[in-house]
């Protein structure tokens, strides 16, 4: 999981919290997303994460995404639980498919975030030399692991 920079919000999102406030009410009780200039806002995403993350996912680091596996759009805090975040920048990540199925509807506070301001790889991971295999940081505290 490297470590990114969150990029200003695109404009692209700027009734976001409109959206948010539409979707929660359930006027629009099935999620889409919106356009933008003719444009899915969900393909003006996707580019901007691919840009972000040099396409990579954001949970397991597959690359390139796409090849292997679906691109989806994660949202870090599930818009099923908290709807008002569904067009939040800061809540969204470029995904494969497979960890977004995996983590599902699931949200713990202790989940990391590699855009966090906080966030150093080598505080969580370690990578073996030999294999390039990623693993926990077996110095790593508890509530770290």
């Amino acid at each position: 999981m490297m470590k990114f920079t969150r990029s200003a919000v695109p404009k692209c999102l700027k009734k976001y919290k409109q959206w948010g406030r539409e979707y929660t009410a359930k006027q629009s009780p099935k999620f889409y997303w919106h356009r933008y200039k003719n444009r899915s806002v969900h393909d003006i995403l996707l580019e901007e994460l691919e840009q972000l993350t040099a396409n990579h996912c954001t949970f397991c680091d597959g690359y390139p995404l796409g090849a292997q596996s679906r691109q989806t759009i994660e949202h870090f805090r599930p818009k099923s639980k908290y709807p008002k975040l569904a067009y939040v920048w800061h809540n969204l990540f470029l995904c494969c498919d497979v960890c977004q199925n995996a983590k599902g509807e699931h949200y713990d506070k202790k989940l990391i975030k590699p855009d966090a301001i906080d966030y150093e790889f080598n505080r969580y991971f370690k990578i073996k030399a030999k294999t390039g295999e990623i693993i926990i940081n077996p110095v790593a505290s508890d509530d770290d692991k």
